[in-house]
This record gives structure tokens, sequence and C-alpha cells, in this order.
């Protein structure tokens, strides 16, 4: 297997352990994500736009409403002052050296 196919199948299995089933499949936030992971790489020195994680933090908050049974989402706190749209952020970026480690 090849990286790039290593990754696709990364990405769906991470999405789908922190934010469910449905969340598998989504290619727009996969994506999305992707080009986030991608800027972030540049730093101070990218134009910043804000369209990408606004929309990441909406779809994101969307699977964290519906806490789908077994994901980690679903044990996140139901009332909590933590912005956990952007922790879940932390978590999928996180994936990513388990990632390298493993392939």
């Amino acid at each position: 297997m090849d990286w790039t196919g290593f990754a696709t199948a990364w990405s769906h299995i991470t999405t789908m352990l922190t934010l469910g089933n449905s969340a598998r499949d989504d290619k727009n936030l996969i994506e999305t994500l992707d080009v986030m992971r991608h800027r972030a790489n540049w730093g101070f020195m990218a134009l910043t736009d804000h369209s990408k994680q606004d929309h990441y933090q909406a779809r994101v908050s969307e699977y964290i409403e519906r806490r789908e049974e077994g994901s980690l989402v679903s044990r996140l706190p139901k009332d909590s002052d933590v912005d956990l749209a952007s922790q879940v952020a932390q978590w999928l970026f996180a994936f990513d050296a388990a990632a390298l480690t493993a392939y």
C-alpha cells in the first residue's frame, strides 16, 4: 500500500473513531481537515482564511451534537465551557503522528 492509500484509509478510520460511523465517509470534512493540516505547516507565513476553519468547526459541532454511541465525542461533557470543536481538532491532528509511525 502506498502512502496515499494508507492516509486515505487512516483518515476514514480516525474520523469514524472520533466522530462516529456517519463521519467515516464525510469527504468534505476530511478534505477540509487535510487543507487545514497543509496550511498549518506554513504557520504565520500563510494568508489567513478562516472560512475553512469555520466550515470545519460547524461540521464537527454537528457530530458533537449527535454524539454517536461508541465515538470519542460521545464521551465529551454535555455542558462545558470548552470549545469542543477545537478540542476535537487537536485529537484529529494528534492521530497524524500515529499514522506516520504505523505506515
